[in-house]
């Protein structure tokens, strides 16, 4: 089936049968889309503002390049879909998505929440996330190499086993997230990161900047801290019980004063 160019406001196209249907650069402004089936669907550089795909199943649906703007993803099932270069706009109804292995890299995201939606194995790498509130979402095993992070909430987050080498945090918050043996090697935080009680045993910072991180109550037991710039971050009744700091930089003789455990330090 080949759906070309709609202009119709709001088409109904409610619990639809559109499996591997052709909607490369269709303009589907506004329809309505709730439960219909979207599995293997090309919308391919289409124009999907405002559409309804309220528990929509889009597994394995082609959205490259596509355009979401203001569009209703409540419960809709977009697991393995594709999604690089695909701006994402104006998200207010997307709550609880699947987006478990889908490929995000390069896309755009902005001004929207996404909350207790799963990111499960999902590609993000080179993503540019601005003011985009992901609360109790997960992410485990995702990967978000090179990803820029800007004025966004990751409050409560699961990001076990998460690949986030390299990524770029500005001003944002992860509040109580669990980073445990996550790998952020080489990261860039800036712009007074909140990191406050999360939970991050094992990660590994290495080579990352932290100027003015926050880790007040952090569990960061065991965590690795080789080469990285400690500047200004506040460890205060944080956990860092074997936590490898004997390479790290920027210490001073207060910023440990109140941490918890036994951090493995340089020896004088």
């Amino acid at each position: 089936m080949r759906l070309r160019v709609l202009r119709r406001s709001a088409v109904d196209l409610s619990g639809a049968i559109l499996v591997g249907a052709d909607c490369r650069e269709a303009v589907l402004q506004g329809a309505i889309m709730r439960k219909a089936d979207l599995r293997d669907a090309d919308f391919g550089d289409a124009d999907l503002s405002t559409v309804d795909f309220t528990d929509a199943t889009l597994r394995g649906a082609s959205l490259a390049e596509a355009a979401l703007g203001g569009a209703t993803l409540d419960g809709a099932d977009m697991s393995f879909v594709d999604l690089r270069g695909a701006t994402l706009t104006n998200l207010w109804d997307a709550h609880g998505v699947n987006l478990e292995r889908a490929d995000l890299r390069d896309t755009s995201m902005s001004n929207s929440k996404l909350t207790d939606c799963s990111f499960k194995g999902a590609q993000l790498g080179g993503a540019q996330i601005d003011d985009v509130d992901f609360t109790g979402s997960a992410f485990p095993e995702a990967e978000f190499g090179r990803t820029s992070l800007t004025d966004s909430v990751f409050d409560h987050v699961l990001m076990r086993h998460g690949r986030l080498d390299r990524i770029s945090v500005d001003n944002c918050r992860f509040t109580g997230a669990d980073l445990t043996w996550a790998s952020l090697r080489g990261a860039d935080f800036t712009g007074g990161v909140r990191m406050e009680r999360i939970v991050a045993e094992g990660s590994d910072w290495s080579g990352a900047s932290l100027h003015g991180v926050d880790f007040t109550r952090a569990h960061l037991d065991h965590a690795v801290f080789d080469g990285t710039d400690l500047s200004g971050a506040i460890f205060t009744d944080a956990s860092m019980d074997g936590a490898d700091l004997t390479a790290a930089r920027g210490l001073t003789p207060d910023s440990l004063a109140t941490v918890r455990g036994t951090p493995i330090l340089k020896e004088p």
